[in-house]
């Protein structure tokens, strides 16, 4: 009795074992299709070459259409088991307005040498998708927008983690800071403090790592140029009596940002909430004798806002 079978939608009939009937051009037809249809099966046996169209119609039914083509956008090199996934970032130094688009590097490091524009992308290929954005520049300043020019915030001398809550991303309301963080801030002043009687600024002649040009060996000024959370360390040796502070007037007393008390030797440290300015490390009271060494002070960014 002769069978039949359906194969990509077409009849057959195969007849049975004996019969003459058929055998030739129905089971040759047959067999032809099923062939055919069987190179056309994605394989995990062997490798296989795909044509274009058969690549995004297997990840089409796959349901790896968006995700596949977010990574084939993003990811530099060939990706094989056992090796990371590297994403390159984009290092430029930009002018003017800079318009991102959604297959642009995820990672923007930007040294500009004017105040500088950055859109980001009307849409993105998913909620969640995110940019982070880094000014290097410790003078000119990112006003992020989205893509209809709406404000989103400003980056100085810091990075911007951002993503989107949907992959329309139009205005500023599809986007949301997940993390801000300043670029490494810090110095380090040392060296021998003598004679001085409080309310004085405290001097030191040399510095050293000092990554903004933030200390004035002259003046003992401290330059601070984005507001920020900062972290104050002393430390003195010798014959040393007195009360320390940050003040915002040079050789004024600032009892509200004490950093420590010092009675023979020691140190002290504190974290202050400080917008930008000018500060100055300043002995409130007390004495450095005429025989003190082996004095330092150091100063680091610890956040922003």
């Amino acid at each position: 009795m002769s069978t039949n079978v359906n194969l990509d939608g077409t009849a057959y009939t195969i007849p049975a074992q004996g019969e003459s009937a058929g055998w030739g051009t129905t089971l040759s037809s047959y067999l032809i299709a099923l062939a055919t249809s069987v190179g056309n099966r994605l394989r995990f046996d062997a490798s296989q070459t795909l044509t274009g169209g058969q690549q995004t119609q297997a990840r089409t039914n796959l349901g790896l259409a968006a995700g596949a083509t977010a990574a084939f956008g993003h990811i530099a090199g060939s990706i094989t088991e056992g090796n990371d996934v590297r994403i390159t970032p984009s290092y430029t130094a930009p002018s003017g307005t800079v318009t991102l688009t959604s297959a642009d590097a995820r990672v923007q490091v930007m040294a500009p040498s004017a105040n500088i524009t950055v859109k980001l992308p009307a849409s993105v290929y998913a909620a969640g998708d995110m940019f982070t954005i880094k000014n290097v520049s410790t003078t000119y300043t990112i006003t992020l927008q989205a893509s209809d020019a709406s404000a989103i915030t400003t980056i100085f001398d810091s990075c911007v983690d951002i993503a989107s809550n949907s992959a329309t991303t139009v205005a500023n309301t599809a986007w949301a800071i997940v993390r801000r963080y300043p670029n490494p801030m810090a110095f380090e002043a040392y060296g021998q403090l003598s004679g001085i009687t409080g309310p004085a600024n405290m001097k030191y002649p040399s510095v050293r790592n000092d990554t903004h040009s933030s200390y004035n060996t002259s003046t003992g000024a401290i330059t601070i140029k984005k507001n920020g959370y900062y972290n104050f360390a002393f430390f003195a040796n010798t014959n040393v009596a007195g009360l320390v502070s940050i003040s915002g007037t040079s050789a004024t007393a600032d009892n509200d940002r004490t950093i420590g008390y010092l009675n023979s030797t020691g140190g002290g440290s504190g974290n202050f909430k400080l917008a930008a300015g000018t500060y100055y490390l300043v002995l409130v009271s007390g004495t450095i004798s005429a025989t003190n060494n082996g004095n330092s002070f150091s100063m680091s960014c610890v956040g922003e806002y």
